[in-house]
């Protein structure tokens, strides 16, 4: 079993459609604190930083390279905000709040990058969770 920076279970020995470690959605972290479990209760109000930070984090103790822009003023509108590269997959994923709304210009280029032979790209919101994990094995 595997725990993020923040202590919440990121993997653990089962495949998806296998039980998981938790409690009805709650999982123990270090101290006995109790915490929502990542796979059945991503936490209900991330900001977009910090749950770009959550999903970052995953995708490099899952041995993805990752690319985020840090600065978009001047470039292209549009663009995803993260690229992940493993293994000759290729991720292009714009991350939003459960309630950020993607733009015409995002979405053009998620549906032109998704249009290329071997890319997949998404739009991933906390409530996405258990996708993100998955896409990222």
């Amino acid at each position: 079993m595997r725990r993020d920076r923040y202590g919440d279970v990121i993997e653990d020995d089962t495949d998806d459609t296998g039980p998981h470690v938790c409690d009805r959605g709650w999982v123990e972290r270090p101290g006995g604190r109790v915490a929502r479990c990542p796979t059945c209760q991503p936490e209900p109000r991330l900001t977009e930083k910090a749950w770009q930070q959550r999903v970052t984090d995953l995708a490099r103790l899952r041995g993805w390279l990752v690319f985020h822009p840090l600065n978009s003023r001047g470039s292209t509108p549009g663009w995803p905000d993260l690229c992940l590269v493993r293994d000759g997959q290729l991720i292009f994923a714009e991350l939003k709040t459960d309630t950020g709304r993607v733009t015409r210009d995002q979405q053009l280029w998620l549906d032109k990058l998704a249009a290329c032979h071997g890319v997949t790209a998404h739009v991933w919101r906390p409530a996405d969770w258990p996708h993100v994990m998955a896409a990222l094995r």
